[in-house]
C-alpha cells in the first residue's frame, strides 16, 4: 500500500513540477513579447523605464513558477547529485528573483 502511494506522490509531484515549469515558460515568453511590442511602440527607445518595469515584472512572475516546479522537485529526488544540483538552481533562481525584485523598486522610484 505504501508503495502504491509513493508512486502516486512521485507521479502527481513530477506532473505539477512539469506544469508550473511550463507555466512559467509561458510567463516569461509572453511579458518578453509584451514587451518587444511596446519597446517597438516607443520607436526603439532604450530610455523607457516602462518596458523595463513590464519585464522585470514577467521574469520576476515566471521565475517564481520555476522556482515552485524545482520545489516540488525536491520530492522525487533518488541520490546526492540531483539534490546539489537541483539546490544549485534553486539558490541561482532566488538570487535572479532579488535582483529582478530590486531592479523594478529602483525603476519604479525613478519613474
Amino acid at each position: 500500500m505504501t508503495e502504491f502511494l509513493e508512486v502516486i506522490i512521485h507521479e502527481f509531484s513530477h506532473t505539477a513540477a512539469l506544469a508550473l515549469e511550463i507555466i512559467g515558460l509561458v510567463v516569461i515568453l509572453l511579458g518578453s513579447l509584451r514587451g518587444l511590442i511596446n519597446f517597438f511602440r516607443t520607436r526603439l527607445n532604450f530610455a523607457n523605464q516602462k518596458t523595463a518595469i513590464m519585464l522585470g515584472h514577467a521574469f520576476s512572475l515566471g521565475l517564481n513558477f520555476l522556482l515552485g516546479g524545482e520545489i516540488l522537485k525536491t520530492l522525487t529526488i533518488t541520490n546526492m547529485n540531483e539534490l546539489l544540483t537541483l539546490a544549485i538552481i534553486m539558490i541561482l533562481r532566488v538570487g535572479i528573483t532579488f535582483v529582478l525584485h530590486w531592479e523594478i523598486e529602483q525603476a519604479e522610484k525613478h519613474n
